[in-house]
């Protein structure tokens, strides 16, 4: 599962970013469910203060078998979300 940034935030600016992958085996021609939970620690970057925090915008979350073969959801984060330092 990789996260782009669309719009906002003020933490680096990064294109692409892998955040978490699930290794699943499949047989030709057969079909899995893989599940992943997008939460405070999947989503956040360390802002200019060093903390952790997730900030407001836009982001495409894909998955895929390889990043040039992704299929995305795009999520709108419309307030800060707590900070950890």
């Amino acid at each position: 599962m990789g996260c782009d940034r669309l719009s906002g935030g003020t933490s680096w600016p990064r294109v692409r970013e892998l955040r978490g992958f699930a290794r699943l085996d499949i047989a030709p021609g057969g079909e899995v469910e893989a599940v992943f939970a997008i939460d405070h620690d999947t989503l956040a970057s360390v802002d200019r203060d060093l903390c952790r925090t997730v900030e407001p915008g836009e982001i495409e979350v894909g998955t895929g078998p390889a990043s040039d073969r992704t299929q995305g959801a795009r999520l709108e984060i419309t307030a800060p979300v707590g900070q950890s330092g």
